[in-house]
């Protein structure tokens, strides 16, 4: 576990995901993959993502570059929920 005690959900406004949902009729789950051991850019190359993690990873689904927009990120351990960040 990372620095916090917590955790974080990303729900999805994104029409090619959102109809995956739907027609499987229930939620996923998917994790943000990062090499522990060195600091690397962000990268939507499907390529580079494959060969680094084709070993570990048993599938990959690729729908397009997706625009890269923020996400908003929201606090909701507080009685009112709190905008960390405002995202796209």
């Amino acid at each position: 576990m990372g620095k916090c005690n917590s955790i974080a959900v990303h729900i999805p406004n994104h029409e090619d995901i959102c109809g995956l949902i739907d027609g499987l009729g229930q939620p996923f789950s998917s994790a943000s993959l990062q090499h522990a051991d060195e600091a690397r850019d962000y990268t939507t190359d499907l390529n580079e993502i494959e060969q680094d993690w084709d070993s570990i990873v048993d599938l990959f689904i690729h729908i397009g570059f997706g625009g890269n927009k923020p996400s908003t990120v929201v606090d909701l351990f507080g009685n009112t929920p709190d905008i960390i960040h405002q995202g796209g």
